[in-house]
């Protein structure tokens, strides 16, 4: 995500995300744009997925160590920066606090990994996925829920009252109710962190935040104020003690020419698969 330094968003102390970022592909230099069939193509979000080279403004450039493996940081870019910064940058996730991340894909198991890092005191994991939550307890999760109607009420009963942080990650709406239905009384905080469908709403009834003092925050790429940094910062956190644990969000390579069956096989029911990383080689 692009940072130019100069907009109101950028120089506001709250700001979070660039408003030249919809524009992205405007700031680099017209002569290197690309066309075909006499089309211009432009980078979607500014990025050139599947390119072995592109040209990018500085803006979009996170300086690492030489030193550093770079083969498996691909999910750095998105799952673990959104993950991650909703617990590190919007939550402020502290070693008292008890948290629950619904949906247990890569952006999920950033978000548990930020929480297990910040020695959050509960940390639930949930998913309609077995599977899933057998690796969120690798990942450190402390406890693990098969998502059903009564999982707002576990929830309660294993904090006693609720959780400071509820992390929705999956984007489905179902669950974005239990997020906030299982929050604490008082003080608790949603972050919803998964994509809906564009149609979709949320219906809640209102007492929930006037009667009982909950909010609902949702955020911009992990909410970091400079993304850039950020990112610089986690691919040390993995090259110096595996935290985050970015390879371990990989569970399938293939090559690019396999890559229709990839994106195919990661949208279908089930899907086991965290990120795909695709070889150039």
């Amino acid at each position: 995500m692009p940072r130019c330094g100069d907009c109101y968003s950028c120089k506001h102390p709250r700001g979070v995300g660039c408003v030249n970022f919809p524009t992205a592909h405007h700031l680099v230099n017209a002569s290197q744009t690309v066309s075909a069939r006499g089309q211009k193509l432009f980078p979607l979000f500014g990025l050139g997925t599947f390119c072995e080279y592109i040209v990018v403004p500085t803006t979009q450039l996170a300086k690492l160590s030489p030193e550093t493996c770079v083969d498996q940081l691909a999910p750095l870019g998105c799952a673990v920066l959104t993950g991650w910064g909703a617990a590190e940058s919007v939550a402020k996730v502290t070693k008292e606090d008890k948290v629950a991340i619904w949906g247990l894909g890569a952006v999920g198991l950033s978000a548990l990994m930020a929480c297990v890092k910040a020695k959050a005191k509960i940390v639930i994991a949930v998913d309609v996925d077995e599977d899933k939550l057998k690796t969120a307890v690798k990942f450190g999760a402390t406890h693990t829920l098969l998502a059903n109607k009564e999982t707002s009420n576990l929830i309660r009963q294993i904090c006693e009252s609720g959780v400071d942080f509820a992390f929705e990650c999956s984007g489905s709406p179902k669950a974005e109710d239990q997020a906030i239905d299982s929050l604490q009384f008082g003080w608790g905080l949603a972050v919803l962190v998964g994509c809906p469908n564009t149609n979709s709403s949320l219906s809640i009834p209102t007492n929930q935040f006037i009667g009982q003092g909950k909010s609902i925050r949702g955020i911009i790429l992990g909410g970091w104020k400079n993304p850039k940094e950020a990112l610089t910062r986690l691919a040390e956190g993995y090259s110096n003690d595996r935290c985050p644990d970015v390879s371990g969000l990989v569970t399938k390579e293939v090559k690019l020419e396999d890559v229709n069956t990839a994106l195919e096989s990661i949208v279908k029911p089930h899907n086991k698969d965290l990120r795909v990383l695709i070889r150039f080689d």
